[in-house]
């Protein structure tokens, strides 16, 4: 999480296996 973004609800768990965006469009990796 970067010291400089906005306040947000912590992202789901990652699973690994994944290379496709997730739903906050972060990597799933």
């Amino acid at each position: 999480v970067r010291a400089n973004a906005p306040i947000a609800p912590p992202p789901p768990p990652k699973r690994r296996g994944r290379s496709h965006k997730t739903q906050n469009g972060d990597a799933d990796h």
